[in-house]
């Protein structure tokens, strides 16, 4: 199941993206998407080689991850915080076919080139323009609008996500891709495919948050109340009791 061609054919004209002024409508990412694949092939990206992305979050990096997956690579998405060591190192270990790279970080990969000789492709998502780069509006506008015949028939796709690297080196995460076809009858079932309906999923924290952000009463556990329109109050120690409990109250507090 190609979930944007889908959502295109139902809402053509809808908006899928929206960054500041710029709009794509599910036609318009479904089109995008589909000429970037075509070019990405044209390179001789082929299925199941990583292709990173150096970029700021946006609309672009948005169509280039899609096409990414749509001619059956991997996107990598890349921390902008490296060195220029720990740039060409992910490059290198990830062995990346293809850099889209984000006007801020033009610098850092002309820095990088010379050791990456594996990339066999720069692609400049900005406005900036290197002769030894090739421009993601290009790529566009060479591209064809029909869906990418990929062998072996339809993929997924997947990505790459590269650890922090506190204990060594960073090292690749490999999340897996999944056909949206085979999640619709569970979601179904559990009555969360009704459009009309908002659904709100909310993660447990592992650590607790800033005191003065929650509305409590006094006499939580917490060491502040702080509610709206109250002056946060520190709690009082116990009156009596055993020495267990003060030594609880002055852990908490």
């Amino acid at each position: 199941m190609d979930a944007i061609a889908t959502h295109a054919d139902r809402h053509p004209e809808r908006a899928a993206l929206i960054e500041g002024e710029r709009r794509l409508s599910w036609t318009e990412l479904r089109d995008a998407r589909n000429r970037l694949a075509h070019s990405l092939a044209g390179l001789g990206i082929s299925p199941g080689e990583h292709v990173v992305l150096y970029a700021h979050n946006g609309l672009d990096v948005l169509v280039a991850s899609a096409a990414i997956r749509a001619a059956g690579a991997i996107p990598v998405p890349m921390n902008h915080r490296l060195t220029a060591d720990e740039v060409a190192y992910i490059l290198e270990n990830s062995e990346a076919a293809a850099v889209f790279v984000g006007d801020a970080f033009v610098p850092m990969a002309d820095a990088v080139r010379a050791r990456s000789p594996k990339v066999r492709a720069w692609i400049l998502l900005g406005a900036e323009r290197r002769d030894w780069a090739i421009s993601f509006d290009d790529l566009v506008a060479a591209g064809r609008t029909e869906p990418l015949e990929l062998p072996g028939g339809e993929v997924f796709g997947a990505s790459t996500i590269y650890t922090a690297g506190t204990t060594g080196k960073p090292k690749g995460a490999r999340r897996r891709g999944s056909d949206p076809g085979t999640l619709l009858p569970p979601l179904t079932a559990l009555n969360v495919t009704d459009p009309a309906h908002v659904h709100l999923v909310a993660a447990r924290s592992i650590t607790r948050p800033p005191v003065a952000s929650r509305c409590m009463p006094s006499s939580s556990a917490a060491p502040w109340s702080s509610c709206p329109g109250s002056t946060p109050r520190r709690r009082s120690p116990p009156s009596s009791g055993t020495a267990a409990a003060a030594r609880s109250w002055r852990r908490r507090s």
